[in-house]
């Protein structure tokens, strides 16, 4: 049975009041392979019975965990965009001098996926240390538990450690052998050994929503999240990193997306032919939302 653009209608739009990610009518063919991946799980025949089993019994429990897992995009390598690692050790060596126990440099990873993108900073961060000491801090934060689980866990396939990792960084980072974790996947057989998880924590976190018990960073990439997003939710995003960056601190977005009229409270800089965005200003802060 052809699946009704009613039907997508009416799950693009709780997707896009969850969490801010818009379906439009190009791209309803991906949400409906999703929901119909949702009604084999469930047991039910098509996405049509699994939108009147919505529309019945309210969109909660499994139901709403799965929609939101599936409606994130999580695709992701190791070193994504080399040029915003090169940017990432440049500031880290600015950095440097003034580093010391009690002042950590912190980095949060906004939308940490599988865990590529905070074990290539991890693995950033502890390649610099052989040249001194370095303190600091990672946190990771995703809005699917699938894939924060995944990237706590931290074991990979041969597949996903072969796009972006040398073998030298295989070889020092990982582990080649059976998962210690819990895992469906007998291919999950590449795992990040213990110490490159020092510093790093992992929480849920959807960026609609206040940004409860966080901490001000000197970093925060936040990549591919806002060009899903309209352009309200853009700028309130955008107002609470901004909120949750140090004086001097950074900001690092995905490749296609720009501040250009969202917001200008942040100053363009190039590093190592990366766009990077700088709080710039000292003006009083107000209470992080």
């Amino acid at each position: 049975m052809a699946v009704s653009k009613d039907c997508l209608r009416f799950f693009a739009s709780f997707i896009e009041a969850e969490i801010g990610i818009v379906y439009t009518e190009v791209n309803y063919y991906q949400l409906e392979g999703r929901l119909e991946d949702i009604a084999k799980h469930l047991g039910l025949k098509d996405p049509i019975e699994l939108w009147e089993k919505a529309r019945n019994q309210g969109i909660t429990g499994t139901l709403k965990h799965l929609l939101i897992d599936i409606a994130t995009n999580n695709e992701t390598s190791f070193f994504r965009d080399s040029n915003v690692f090169h940017a990432i050790r440049a500031i880290v060596q600015k950095a440097m001098p003034t580093n010391a126990p009690d002042r950590p440099f912190k980095i949060w990873s906004a939308a940490c996926s599988t865990g590529q993108e905070i074990y290539s900073l991890a693995m950033v961060l502890s390649e610099m240390k052989d040249l001194g000491y370095f303190y600091y801090t990672l946190l990771a934060t995703d809005i699917s538990e699938r894939v924060l689980k995944r990237a706590q866990d931290g074991c990979y396939s041969e597949l996903e450690v072969s796009r972006g990792l040398t073998q030298a960084q295989m070889s020092r980072f990982f582990k080649n052998e059976k998962p210690t974790v819990a895992t469906d996947d007998p291919h999950l057989t590449w795992c990040v050994r213990p110490e490159l998880k020092a510093g790093m924590s992992f929480m849920k976190m959807n960026l609609l929503e206040p940004f409860r018990g966080l901490d001000r960073y000197h970093l925060i990439l936040c990549r591919n999240v806002l060009i899903y997003q309209t352009v309200e939710n853009k700028k309130k995003v955008l107002q609470k990193l901004y909120d949750h960056l140090l004086p001097g601190g950074y900001l690092i977005l995905g490749g296609a997306e720009s501040l250009i009229g969202l917001f200008d409270a942040l100053e363009y800089v190039n590093i190592e032919g990366s766009v990077v965005y700088m709080k710039k200003d000292q003006r009083a802060e107000s209470t992080p939302a």
